[in-house]
């Protein structure tokens, strides 16, 4: 499904428009700090990007005293599992990464294609295996040390030559060779083969002064947390974190010496919360500015409250179903719980044309996005439509599973061609995601109308 975004945004004393992001938020903050919170997210290249031009008008109407500290306060029920960028996993990290560190490129709000960051700009030889990047000279990390050229080898290199590192970046660095800092501005990479990931590498720019004192085992346990040693969560970003206390709150202080301006604000604070309704009231009562990944069901009665205003944007993200196919050692022994009928690409195409992705955008997501045809949204460049769509047709999937030999039994379940197991799934959701929950109730019926039984 390609998602559309719908944030709250307050009326009358408390005005403003967020765009982009996947999640359905809610927002009540006060004129200034929303201005500020614009300037925060473009900068900081998180899922919001864009501020609406009434809003950005009325702001300047009612500005806080200068000497006020303005924090842009944002709940959110999604805990930062991990701050060191190759442990963390969760949607939360990554966010606190994206304020905390600079990337090479980042992305344009009209269309999401690449635009110049810690590189001002690029280009690629002839046969598309050398890109040289020129880094922007000035920058400097939130210690007052410089960043250059070497930090972005050090950093390319040390994904490229670990384990744990690639655990979050792997998939960026397979086609690289090598990674050369040929003077303090400049950035050679080599490559194996061309790849079109040269202009969206998504990775962190790290600082060798402190991540070469953190060895290959000692990465493993590294917090990287304020007071950790060495000092962690120094990078070049726009805001730079002071305080983290797991399961309550994290805040950030804006950098003012930013590459890109200083933010307009004083600094951004993520306030955990056990569940929606929760975070709801904290929006209510003006203990927080904005109230992050809000199901459908959730945004949509906040749409008619005072104060309260319900604001729809197009953003490029998208739900997906995963299959566990299983997994084996080196040594070819099987481990997890992975199902084998999940390794054929017919079960694969036959469980696609038994998924109704209209009916999920309709009852899990309230209408607010699209059924989606490629792992690659509309709202990018590289979007492709395909000619022929994969539709909702369960005859389909029916015959498709009949001519592979997955024979239904006298219960309706089919089992493997060769008679052996059943084909009987177990299905997970996220526990704090009632969208999440529901689609799984709806996979449930729609699967079992193929002869798979999937509520175990």
């Amino acid at each position: 499904m390609q998602l559309a975004d719908d944030r709250v945004a307050p009326r009358d004393r408390r005005a403003g428009l967020l765009s982009g992001g996947h999640r359905r938020d809610a927002t009540a903050r006060r004129r200034r700090a929303f201005l500020a919170a614009g300037a925060l997210l473009v900068g900081a290249g998180l899922t919001g990007l864009g501020v609406g031009t009434a809003a950005a008008d009325q702001a300047t109407e009612e500005t806080t005293a200068a000497d006020e500290e303005v924090i842009f306060r944002v709940g959110v029920l999604q805990d930062i599992d991990n701050l060191n960028p190759f442990k963390g996993i969760t949607a939360a990290a990554y966010e606190a990464w994206a304020l905390t560190y600079d990337t090479l490129t980042g992305y344009a709000s009209e269309d999401f294609a690449p635009v110049p960051r810690l590189a001002e700009s690029w280009e690629q030889s002839d046969d598309g295996l050398t890109w040289t990047y020129t880094i922007r000279d000035g920058v400097t990390f939130h210690d007052g040390e410089p960043l250059t050229a070497d930090d972005v080898a050090y950093t390319f290199n040390r994904i490229l030559e670990g384990q744990v590192e690639k655990t979050n970046y792997g998939s960026y660095v397979s086609q690289i060779e090598s990674v050369e800092a040929t003077d303090d501005t400049t950035v050679v990479m080599q490559l194996k083969k061309p790849t079109p990931i040269m202009e969206r590498l998504a990775v962190p720019i790290l600082p060798e002064h402190i991540w070469s004192e953190v060895d290959d085992e000692e990465v493993r346990e590294y917090t990287n947390e304020p007071d950790a040693e060495p000092a962690g969560s120094i990078g070049s970003g726009p805001f730079m974190l002071e305080e983290a206390r797991e399961g309550q709150f994290y805040r950030f202080a804006a950098n003012e010496d930013y590459w890109d301006g200083a933010p307009n604000i004083d600094g951004v604070e993520y306030r955990l919360y056990r569940n929606a309704d929760a975070m709801v009231q904290a929006l209510k009562n003006g203990e927080i500015e904005f109230a992050d990944d809000l199901d459908a069901n959730v945004f949509a009665a906040l749409e008619g409250e005072e104060d309260i205003e319900a604001r729809s944007s197009v953003y490029y993200g998208f739900n997906y179903l995963t299959f566990n196919g299983g997994a084996a050692l080196v040594d070819g022994t099987e481990i997890g719980t992975g199902h084998p009928s999940l390794e054929d690409p017919q079960v694969r195409l036959a469980i696609h044309h038994a998924i109704d992705k209209e009916a999920l955008v309709d009852r899990t997501l309230d209408g607010r996005g699209s059924a989606g045809t490629t792992i690659i949204p509309p709202l990018y460049p590289e979007h492709a439509e395909p000619e022929d769509p994969i539709t909702y047709d369960p005859d389909e999937a029916n015959r498709i599973l009949d001519e592979a030999g997955y024979t239904m039994g006298s219960d309706g379940v089919r089992t493997m061609p060769d008679g052996s197991d059943p084909l009987v799934y177990q299905l997970y959701s996220r526990q704090n995601s009632q969208t999440s929950q529901t689609t799984i109730q709806f996979l449930q019926g729609w699967l079992e109308d193929i002869g798979i039984d999937s509520t175990a």
